[in-house]
């Protein structure tokens, strides 16, 4: 609808000064950054609104920072968090181009002005920083057009059926909003770490992923030093055009599953972006055929997640012992079960699975050190935190502090 005047209004724009529009630029690409990670549809409407503001600054030779970051005025009728956004943008844009302060300076400084009046919109620039500093240095890119390396943490790439997200590194952003869109299916590999999200009861851990439709799953925080994660949003148009029916099917959202040598063979070659669309495909279809149509390509299969099950249900009390004489197996085929399926002896295993729920209880519970150990029956405390520090290197009270400190960080 206002397509032909925002091209025309950008062209005359860019004709007349193009350092004003190489500004307007930046604002407007991290002004959708922002709106659309916070599951709000940018418009054109929106786009059109900031294309005024430079407009009319342009023709009347106004100080354009100091429009935008000026309390009082207001760009978009009824919806004060966007006008907020943008002021927050203009104060960011005025402190690198007219301060020339580099980025740590910059939160200071951002954080001195801003924090009191537009503190949501502050964090969540803050949180969208490594995306935002791209932008800010190749205005004239959308961020997700391309794949970038953003400071050696996160690459993004988007295609006509997928949107790929791949952080890694142990300086990736410890916590922050989860992707959120409201079609087609989101799957989340970890190939290295743990991770939780706030609307998911079960910590994401190396070689599982979650596959959801329509599910904000809430804040997301990086428990271990190090991560490697991928996610992939395959868009609605995948399912029209290849999987009409599999779309409906309830078993196949909202799930965590363990993926399987083949489906880690075809992650692990996501390299050559030049040919994402056709790894993209081969893992899609993989999956689809060994969860969607209950095929099993591994004769252990099916035993090991009867155990698995059996361990979780029991998992205060559950020893090797019980494995062998509930499945009727010997410890040596309960061993070779666990070193081919998860690379670790059967009661590391369980020790694992506890540690991993006694973070989740650090984080989300005011227990006591002691209440978890005797809860997850450990022998006593002590033995709890010398095992969860070689597994967190750090302490629980260490870890609790940590993490509930970043959360209250995200929300103050």
């Amino acid at each position: 609808m206002y397509s032909g005047a925002i091209k025309a209004l950008e062209i005359n724009m860019s004709n007349q000064n193009k350092d004003f529009f190489s500004l307007y630029k930046k604002t407007l690409n991290i002004f959708e950054l922002i709106i659309t990670g916070n599951n709000k549809e940018f418009l054109q409407l929106d786009n059109l609104s900031i294309l005024s503001v430079f407009n009319e600054s342009l023709s009347k030779h106004e100080n354009i920072y100091e429009k935008l970051i000026t309390k009082n005025n207001i760009f978009f009728k009824n919806d004060s968090f966007k006008d907020n956004v943008l002021k927050i943008i203009g104060n960011y844009l005025d402190l690198k181009d007219n301060y020339n302060y580099n980025r740590e300076t910059v939160l200071i400084k951002l954080e001195e002005r801003c924090l009191r009046l537009y503190h949501f919109e502050f964090y969540l620039l803050k949180f969208n920083l490594n995306l935002i500093e791209n932008i800010y240095y190749c205005p004239e890119v959308k961020i997700l057009d391309q794949l970038n390396l953003l400071e050696d943490i996160a690459q993004t790439h988007i295609t006509k059926y997928f949107d790929v997200i791949k952080i890694s590194g142990n300086s990736a952003p410890k916590l922050g909003r989860s992707f959120y869109s409201k079609d087609g299916v989101i799957l989340r590999f970890c190939l290295k770490g743990e991770m939780r999200f706030e609307n998911v009861s079960k910590v994401l851990c190396k070689n599982n992923f979650i596959m959801t439709r329509k599910k904000f799953l809430g804040i997301y925080q990086i428990l271990t030093d190090d991560i490697e994660y991928i996610l992939i949003h395959i868009k609605e148009n995948f399912f029209e055009d290849f999987y009409t029916k599999i779309i409906e099917k309830s078993f196949f959202l909202h799930k965590h599953f363990k993926f399987s040598p083949d489906c880690l063979e075809i992650l692990n070659s996501f390299k050559d972006i030049n040919q994402i669309n056709l790894v993209l495909f081969r893992l899609f279809s993989r999956i689809f055929m060994e969860y969607s149509e209950h095929k099993s390509f591994d004769k252990n299969e099916n035993v090991i997640e009867e155990i698995v099950k059996h361990i979780n249900e029991n998992i205060t009390t559950i020893t090797v012992a019980d494995i062998q004489k509930k499945f009727f197996l010997n410890k040596n085929n309960v061993v070779s079960l666990f070193l081919e399926e998860f690379q670790m002896y059967p009661s590391q295993y369980i020790l694992d699975q506890k540690l991993q729920l006694a973070a989740y209880d650090l984080i989300t519970q005011k227990n006591k050190i002691s209440d978890i150990s005797e809860n997850l029956n450990f022998s006593n405390s002590g033995f709890l935190s010398k095992v969860f520090k070689e597994k967190y290197n750090k302490t629980p009270l260490e870890f609790r502090k940590i993490k509930q400190n970043e959360i209250k960080y995200l929300e103050s």
